[in-house]
């Protein structure tokens, strides 16, 4: 979506991470490690949890997602200590064989394996590896705002606020009203946990909010504004199982110039970043995605 072209898959750890990663990451972080599997996190609470909290150490999972998670009781270690630990192992990971896209971090609650609780979730993903269309906004010096987790995959991220969604429009009203000229990606990613809960009650309710939200952003828009609408990922909370489902991610575009429907038809995340470059006449800047953007004008 920001332009960078994935032209090989990333690793998995099928049997947990590493050894000699796995060792030399327990003693920096000074935590014995719990457990180094391929697992979920229900099962890994289940299983792990009360020798997690009756000794502190870490409990170490790898998904089939290319995740590795870090996961400690919230009595055990404090949100500081789990974050630095995440990083231990995002740099280790990041100077080995291995592209790993995830080291998340959790913290859980309760007593008891039935009532143990994932509470909160901190991850380090993997840095771009080279430049994005946030770069080439940047380096044009055009403004660029970040709302929500979107912020933790760059690195000017770290001082921005990461929110819920209501924080989220929020922002995202108050930089409509300055006039800034530039980029906004704004996250309104609280709708996932609905869709891996499977809970379409929970996810139809949240859906609606955000339709209402989006009406108020849509009502402030200035007449050479742009607001694009999409998904990075399928979450149907209607299919068996726990994890993202497949299907295609939506793609609205609206714009005060925009007087008529049309269909875009199927696109690929590449084309986003190539529109918005097109924008700026920067997209020689983009070696990959097809921009949108004529099309756009042939509705004005």
């Amino acid at each position: 979506m920001m332009g960078l072209a994935t032209t090989a898959e990333p690793d998995v750890f099928i049997d947990g991470v590493p050894l000699e990663i796995a060792t030399n990451f327990a003693r920096k972080a000074k935590r014995p490690l719990l457990s180094n599997s391929l697992m979920n996190i229900r099962t890994a609470l289940k299983d792990y949890g009360l020798e997690q909290l009756a000794t502190g150490g870490l409990l170490v999972a790898t998904a089939s997602s290319s995740s590795v998670w870090l996961i400690a009781h919230e009595h055990t270690i404090s949100v500081a200590e789990l974050k630095e630990d995440c990083q231990i192992l995002r740099k280790m990971l990041d100077n080995s064989p291995y592209t790993i896209e995830n080291v998340n971090g959790l913290l859980f609650s309760g007593n008891q394996p039935a009532n143990f609780y994932p509470q909160e979730l901190y991850k380090f993903p993997l840095t771009p590896s080279s430049s994005t269309v946030i770069d080439c906004l940047l380096k044009e010096d055009y403004a660029v705002k970040l709302i929500g987790k979107s912020t933790q995959f760059f690195d000017l991220a770290r001082k921005e606020i990461i929110g819920n969604n209501k924080e989220s429009f929020i922002q995202l009203q108050e930089l409509i009203d300055k006039k800034f000229t530039g980029i906004c990606i704004a996250e309104v990613g609280e709708i996932e946990q609905f869709g891996k809960a499977r809970n379409p009650e929970g996810f139809g309710t949240e859906l609606m909010r955000i339709d209402h939200e989006l009406t108020k952003v849509i009502d402030k828009l200035q007449a050479d504004d742009l607001l694009i609408v999409t998904g990075n990922f399928g979450n149907d909370p209607t299919y068996p199982g726990e994890k993202h489902t497949r299907e295609y991610v939506p793609l609205l575009i609206t714009a005060p110039q925009i007087k008529q429907n049309i269909s875009l038809g199927g696109r690929s995340f590449s084309d986003i970043g190539a529109t918005i470059l097109d924008n700026y006449d920067l997209g020689d800047k983009l070696p990959v995605g097809n921009s949108f953007l004529r099309e756009l004008f042939s509705a004005y």
